[in-house]
């Protein structure tokens, strides 16, 4: 092919001049085809496929090594991501320590508090049961000075129900007077009230000291006395029929029974008691009942007790009292004077002291008796006056 450029290049400046008919002919000489042995191109094919079966397992592990390369750098982003989550959970757990600490010494310093308290409500235990066994020592005195100071009179009526209680308040007052002028007592402190539970009308008197009732003669025992007369005599209950006026004259006065001899004593709420600690049962003109008695409270050191009627407040007998205005001066008032009346309990010592001063003189007299009738015998029947004159 070189040749074959190179002749027409040689013959292109004359082509001008020379006709087209003058012109010769040029063959181009086309290159003989060489064919390579089938054993060769079986072995390059051979060695072709290999080549290619090894460009594509270097192909493989490119992309293998590319997604390693991927799988790394996607590890190192989470192991990125954990130390740093590990990080705010060291952070965290330090603040969770610091706090567990600060809770620790909290709970110590509460603990020591608790300890202190404890001590403290021991002390104070103590001091509580001093100021309750004092508290006690006074009431057992107030009650102590007042042993079967009080008379309680029962009077059964009938048709008692049918009364509205506003009237019987009405009747408390000449009711405890007209008992008093039965008796003939003056001076003594009374105080009337209403049970429509057991149909009775309560009358109490306050005796004074040397007419309460002993086993030795004296006042005790004409009070007493008298009481029995009025009884048989049914002077006591007409004087109380005859107070009932106006719609309490439809009640009926049956009978009274016998006098009963009851405890009283004084208890004063001074000035800063703010809670009596009592709950009571009843309305006036009904008997004024203490129901519960809270612990630790004024009523619980003071000795007040379940049961315990509540007669005189502020030396005025509390059934005859409007609810409202006796409840304001049980709450609000101070300091607040109560007498409290309760049943009678065991022998007391002065009546024991009593019993044995009666023995003593039984003993005394009959000793006396039997040296007498001894000194007789031996005189030859002759008492001692007739020795004397001889």
């Amino acid at each position: 092919m070189e040749f074959a450029r190179n002749a027409l290049a040689a013959s292109a400046p004359n082509s001008g001049a020379s006709s087209p008919a003058t012109t010769p002919r040029v063959r181009y000489a086309s290159p003989r085809r060489q064919l390579l042995p089938r054993a060769v191109v079986e072995n390059l094919r051979i060695v072709h496929l290999a080549q290619l079966d090894e460009l594509s397992e270097l192909r493989t592990k490119i992309r293998a090594s590319r997604d390693v390369l991927q799988r790394r750098y996607d590890l190192k982003h989470e192991i990125s991501i954990a130390q740093h989550q590990e990080a705010l959970l060291s952070k965290q757990t330090a603040d969770d320590l610091d706090r567990i600490s600060q809770k620790h010494a909290d709970v110590e310093r509460l603990r020591f508090e608790i300890l202190d308290a404890d001590r403290k409500c021991v002390a104070g235990e103590a001091h509580l049961s001093v100021l309750r066994h004092i508290a006690g020592k006074l009431s057992g005195e107030a009650f102590s000075k007042e042993l079967s100071a009080i008379m309680l009179l029962r009077f059964n009526v009938h048709d008692m129900g049918i009364v509205p209680l506003a009237e019987w308040r009405k009747c408390l007052a000449p009711i405890r007077t007209a008992v008093l002028e039965s008796l003939g007592l003056r001076g003594v402190k009374s105080c009337a009230a209403v049970d429509t539970e057991e149909a009775q009308l309560k009358v109490y008197l306050h005796l004074p000291e040397e007419a309460r009732m002993s086993v030795l003669e004296g006042p005790g025992r004409q009070i007493s006395a008298k009481v029995a007369t009025a009884r048989k005599s049914g002077v006591l209950v007409k004087a109380v029929q005859g107070c009932l006026q106006g719609p309490a004259s439809a009640a009926r006065v049956l009978d009274v029974s016998s006098p009963e001899y009851m405890d009283g004593g004084e208890v004063v709420a001074h000035v800063g008691i703010l809670d009596l600690g009592l709950k009571i049962k009843g309305r006036p003109p009904n008997t004024l009942v203490v129901d519960k008695v809270e612990q630790m409270s004024w009523a619980e050191r003071f000795g007040v007790r379940t049961g315990d009627v509540i007669a005189w407040v502020q030396h005025r007998c509390s059934p005859e009292q409007h609810l409202r205005t006796m409840a304001d001066a049980i709450k609000q008032f101070r300091p607040l004077e109560l007498f409290l009346v309760r049943k009678s309990g065991e022998i007391t010592q002065l009546r024991q002291m009593e019993a044995v001063a009666i023995a003593m003189q039984a003993a005394f007299r009959g000793q006396k008796a039997r040296r007498e009738a001894r000194e007789i015998r031996n005189s030859g029947g002759k008492t001692r006056g007739e020795r004397s004159e001889e």
